[in-house]
């Protein structure tokens, strides 16, 4: 599949080790930058991503900033875990 990808300065070391990561599973990535730690706008570097999905140029698009990463990080703090299907396996590895 083909994917685009943008970020801004802040997410620009995330945005290059995604691009290992989507290129090692096959992917087709294109780049729509920054290219750089090099205070940016992130518009100029989302809206293109945004717009290469809504064409149907890309099936998919990654845009990030350093600050989105965060967030997600802090919420997987935040969440209690809810068990469900997933408790039982987990018990199965508290073997004191």
């Amino acid at each position: 599949m083909k994917i685009a990808i943008g970020s801004d300065h802040a997410g620009f070391r995330y945005k290059e080790k995604i691009k290992e990561f989507l290129a090692g599973l096959g992917h087709a990535v294109e780049d729509f930058g920054t290219d750089s730690e090099e205070p940016v706008d992130y518009p100029l570097f989302i809206r293109p991503v945004a717009l290469a999905v809504a064409s149907g140029e890309a099936g998919r698009g990654v845009v990030l900033g350093g600050s989105a990463a965060l967030e997600i990080v802090r919420i997987w703090l935040e969440t209690p875990f809810e068990g469900g299907r997933h408790l039982r396996r987990i018990q199965l590895l508290d073997v004191d």
